[in-house]
């Protein structure tokens, strides 16, 4: 057993728990075709769920990489044009993000649908 701070308290995390969300992840990505090296980009909220995407990326074989989720801190435009200049140079296979920026990040990543 162990302890993961999740920004607002502890919180017990058995090392099963943690590895079988990983292992969703990785289970996700080998469905989606991700092959070894090919790059995972995660825009997650801080907690379980991103650290378990980012071994769940490792454990496929792929190179996981942590980029900012947009905040009311950030100029909306500058972030969105920054990212798409991002993705269009390292051409991420998957970006893992939580569902309400799904869309938006397809539409900066040039894509339509998946």
């Amino acid at each position: 057993m162990g302890m993961f701070y999740d920004g607002d308290e502890w919180q017990r995390l058995e090392l099963g728990a943690f590895m079988h969300r990983a292992l969703q992840v990785t289970a996700y990505l080998r469905s989606a075709a991700v092959g070894p090296g090919e790059i995972v980009l995660i825009i997650l909220e801080h907690g379980i769920d991103a650290h378990a995407a980012f071994i769940g990326a490792m454990l496929a074989g792929a190179v996981p990489g942590f980029i900012p989720y947009p905040n009311v801190k950030q100029d909306a435009e500058l972030y969105w044009r920054q990212h798409r200049a991002v993705f269009a140079h390292i051409r991420p296979r998957a970006i893992l993000v939580f569902d309400s920026l799904a869309a938006a990040m397809r539409e900066a990543n040039g894509r339509t649908s998946g």
